[in-house]
């Protein structure tokens, strides 16, 4: 019954498969997510990965509650790319905080 389905959910939607399958495959490449903390920046502060919008995320320091840099769209601000990562620190060397 489950591989029924799932041929039947493959032959409806076979692009929506094929992205699902991209997505997992992509989920092994490493990611940052809001609510993750890092060292790092011009003055080795702490700071918290943050939402402040519908898909905006910055680094906000925890001594000050200063941003890092502006806000910077993100597509999932859970999964977020090394790619979007690097526009969130201007480049500029982050550590996660363990």
């Amino acid at each position: 019954m489950e591989k029924e389905l799932i041929k039947r959910i493959k032959t409806r939607f076979p692009e929506l498969v094929d992205d699902i399958m991209k997505e997992i495959k992509n989920e092994k490449k490493p990611t940052y997510r809001v609510g993750q903390r890092f060292i790092g920046g011009i003055s080795s502060r702490e700071y918290i990965l943050a939402q402040v919008d519908y898909f905006k995320v910055c680094l906000i320091a925890l001594n000050d509650g200063n941003r890092y840099v502006e806000p910077v769209e993100v597509n999932k601000p859970y999964n977020i790319t090394e790619k979007e990562f690097k526009k969130i620190t201007s480049g500029d060397k982050f550590t996660l905080k363990q």
